[in-house]
């Protein structure tokens, strides 16, 4: 008679060493989906330089160090979950293949963007034993901050530039805080701002030089607003071009701060706002072309389609601090600046004109951070 083993005594299965299946399949397909949204996020970014004249995909420019970021997030991601799965098949080895590729492909072509926008077409060699003047130039949107802001006034002492471009300036309302900006700026802003003003019609930009300004011009921008709008919103732009006397040698600066893209409509005014620019530039015609800067809030990104262009046609280019894009404007907190933040404050200069050097200031209470910019001016043939 044989007795039956208890409960127990029965024999337990042996551990298969393999996840268990609900485990296992959650991973694989965590594995794909990160593989799927890596290629997408890749794609999104290809568009911008496939198709740069349309609002959607112009707009994957701001974005592109993001989507870089996301999509080697992605590739990662696919090693540790197929790795937690237990390993996948062969197919899962050439998704992960072509998703390298596109992030490869993507680091390639904002490499190359980057170089195109920031390389003279045809530049003048400049003797530094017989260089003209250099300059300092300083961009700063203030987003409204107010000019005597002690922290700002301090940070313009410590920089110390030869022509101060700001953008967002609303001037009335800077009136309004200091009654003394209406009779005499100079008065009212002490020895920290250069002593020059020229000041846009609609208050939005202002450039201050401690050269003298031959002369200036403000050229309206007229903008639709978006539907949905308030009151208080304002579609027209400005756009002021000045002549600035360095000893006897002059040099064109344009100060801009066209719309942000954010919409098909705002897009289309910040492309009115450029074909103005590009308008204004023209009549800048050999021979008597003199050094021309290009400065502010572009509101465009450096990889943009629309921005190289029109470097190009008018033989200008940008420099980043240290050869690198870096964030000029940020969201939300500066701390978060890598990560919500978009490039879009830029100083171009003709290719008669050397930067020296190019860095970004500091959190000065506004969503831009300042762009500063040494440059050397090629001797003067007048």
């Amino acid at each position: 008679m044989s007795v039956k083993p208890g409960p127990s005594e029965q024999q337990k299965p042996e551990p298969s060493g393999e996840p268990a299946r609900p485990f296992a399949d959650f991973m694989r397909l965590s594995a794909w989906l990160c593989i799927a949204g890596g290629i997408v996020i890749c794609l999104l970014a290809f568009s911008s330089f496939l198709a740069p004249g349309f609002w959607f995909t112009d707009n994957m420019s701001f974005f592109h160090r993001q989507f870089l970021a996301a999509a080697v997030g992605g590739l990662v991601g696919s090693l540790l979950t197929s790795a937690a799965a237990g390993g996948l098949g062969r197919a899962f080895v050439k998704g992960q293949l072509v998703l390298l590729i596109t992030i490869v492909t993507l680091l390639s072509l904002l490499i190359s963007r980057t170089q195109e926008v920031s390389t003279p077409t045809n530049s003048v060699a400049i003797d530094q034993a017989a260089a003209g003047p250099g300059l300092r130039l300083m961009s700063a949107n203030i987003e409204g901050l107010s000019l005597s802001d002690p922290d700002f006034v301090s940070f313009i002492e410590r920089t110390d530039p030869d022509v101060l471009l700001i953008e967002e300036l609303q001037w009335d309302y800077q009136v309004h805080r200091n009654k003394a900006l209406q009779s005499d700026h100079r008065k009212a802003l002490g020895a920290a701002y250069p002593h020059h003003l020229a000041l846009g019609d609609l208050g939005d930009v202002a450039l201050f030089s401690k050269y003298p300004i031959v002369e200036d011009e403000t050229t309206i921008v007229h903008g639709i607003p978006p539907e949905g709008t308030n009151a208080h919103y304002v579609a027209n732009r400005e756009l002021v071009a000045a002549t600035l006397d360095l000893k006897g040698q002059r040099v064109r600066v344009f100060a801009l701060h066209p719309e942000s893209p954010r919409s098909s409509i705002r897009w289309t005014n910040r492309q009115d706002y450029y074909d103005a620019l590009s308008e204004a530039l023209a009549q800048e015609t050999q021979p008597n072309k003199l050094p021309t800067i290009v400065m502010g809030d572009w509101n465009t990104s450096p990889w943009s389609g629309v921005l190289l262009k029109f470097l190009k046609d008018h033989d200008l280019r940008v420099t980043f601090p240290d050869g690198v894009p870096s964030t000029t404007r940020f969201f939300y907190d500066y701390r978060l600046h890598w990560i919500f933040g978009a490039i879009v404050d830029h100083i171009a200069v003709s290719n008669d004109i050397t930067v020296n050097a190019v860095k970004l200031g500091p959190d000065i209470g506004s969503d831009h951070l300042p762009l500063i910019a040494d440059i050397q001016l090629a001797e003067s043939t007048e």
